[in-house]
């Protein structure tokens, strides 16, 4: 673990340096993580693609070595912060980014203008929605979640097996001949392409993207959803399968007027951790009640004060 902060925080002070500033200057500093984030504290508290990344302090750790307060969120949050602010949100008060990453799905929620975080800083987790019983195993333990079938991962093995089992797809010439190097990505290309193992496996995808997109449509009734900006290598086709299966899906009522768009940023993270760190600089601080009030209010609480109506028939002073 020492060696990756060591990587985070020589890549903090590249940034620094290649900005043309010195580290005295700095406002704040943003870091997106992948995995759950407790922003509050600052702190990485699990992480399923670095096993070893838990209940690490990272705040601690880079004010430590910085002189200016640091601001830690997930990945799927600084997108939806950034995507709200700068991209295809336009500013919009509830809004649901979808994040579709090489080692997962997750989405961003934003209601009433605010990153939703969840009791224990696990919402948002849309990979791991149960899709289908006795499906794949998942890495977080269970069956049939979402992007144990759908993700950019799963959509590999399963062309990686078409493969070995002797099919054909255009996407080997992508990988440079070898299976092994096929990733999502191309798989995506391909299908776009027209490769018809890639773009049947992609539609399945799609189809299943779209159920998990219906199921937050109808629990969070945002205004705008917005996927992933790298779902753009799939072309209109994706987009197009997706939007059918969740105005099917969806309530009618919370479909209507509500746009399904691709992502307009491809450096969605950093623009979404640096508007965090500008934000928390810029924000006006919570006023604290003058201490007169607090002890007036204590002993009214104190003394168990309750304000009485009048008598009924008769009128207050």
């Amino acid at each position: 673990m020492d060696e990756l902060l060591h990587q985070l925080l020589s890549c903090a002070r590249k940034a620094i340096k290649q900005a043309g500033i010195n580290e005295e200057s700095l406002l704040g500093i943003g870091v997106a993580g992948s995995g759950l984030v407790n922003s509050r504290e600052g702190t990485m508290l699990m992480s399923s693609t670095i096993e070893f990344l838990n209940q690490v302090p990272l705040r601690h750790i880079f004010e430590k070595m910085f002189p200016a307060p640091v601001m830690i969120l997930n990945l799927a949050g600084a997108k939806a912060v950034a995507e709200r602010t700068l991209g295809a949100g336009a500013m919009a008060d509830d809004m649901i980014y979808v994040e579709y990453g090489k080692t997962g799905i997750g989405a961003g929620i934003i209601s009433n203008g605010k990153l939703m975080h969840g009791a224990r800083h696990a919402a948002g987790e849309l990979g791991h929605t149960h899709m289908i019983e006795e499906g794949p195993a998942c890495k977080c333990g269970s069956f049939g979640c979402l992007e144990a079938i759908a993700g950019a991962a799963a959509i590999q093995t399963r062309i990686q097996k078409a493969i070995a089992d002797g099919g054909g797809s255009e996407v080997l010439a992508l990988a440079g001949g070898n299976p092994a190097n096929v990733s999502g990505w191309m798989i995506l290309s391909a299908a776009k392409a027209g490769d018809k193992a890639c773009a049947a496996i992609v539609e399945q995808a799609a189809n299943y993207l779209g159920l998990g997109l219906a199921n937050l449509v109808n629990l969070f009734n945002p205004s705008v959803l917005v996927l992933d900006q790298r779902l753009k290598l799939a072309g209109q086709g994706l987009l197009d399968q997706v939007i059918k299966v969740v105005k099917r899906q969806a309530l009618s009522y919370s479909t209507k007027n509500m746009p399904i768009l691709f992502g307009k940023l491809s450096e969605a993270s950093v623009l979404g951790a640096g508007s965090i760190a500008l934000e928390k600089h810029f924000e006006i601080p919570t006023l604290k009640p003058p201490r007169f009030m607090i002890e007036s209010l204590s002993r009214l609480s104190r003394r168990g004060t309750q304000i009485e109506s009048p008598p009924e028939g008769s009128e207050a002073a």
